[in-house]
């Protein structure tokens, strides 16, 4: 419950603590009026201070900012984050 909690918060500053009932957790915040812009912001800086000259990186770029699209973006973002982490 630790670990899912924290990946809520931190999104992808929480590193290896991803967790299926986080990323759950996550899509809900990021609903959330006001919240889910703050978390995709926080998604988009997180990308950037991590930037490699990948197409990985390129591609969770365009996730994240798709995150900005109210619930639609915020589910994609999520399967992303599981399914890649895995």
């Amino acid at each position: 419950m630790d670990k899912s909690l924290n990946h809520m918060i931190k999104g992808s500053y929480a590193g290896d603590e991803t967790t299926l009932l986080g990323t759950l957790g996550e899509i809900l915040v990021g609903c959330v009026l006001g919240v889910g812009q703050v978390a995709d912001i926080r998604e988009v800086v997180y990308d950037i201070q991590n930037w490699e000259l990948k197409w990985s990186n390129a591609g969770d770029l365009v996730l994240d900012a798709i995150g900005f699209i109210p619930l639609i973006g915020d589910v994609i973002k999520g399967v992303k984050k599981y399914h890649l982490k895995k």
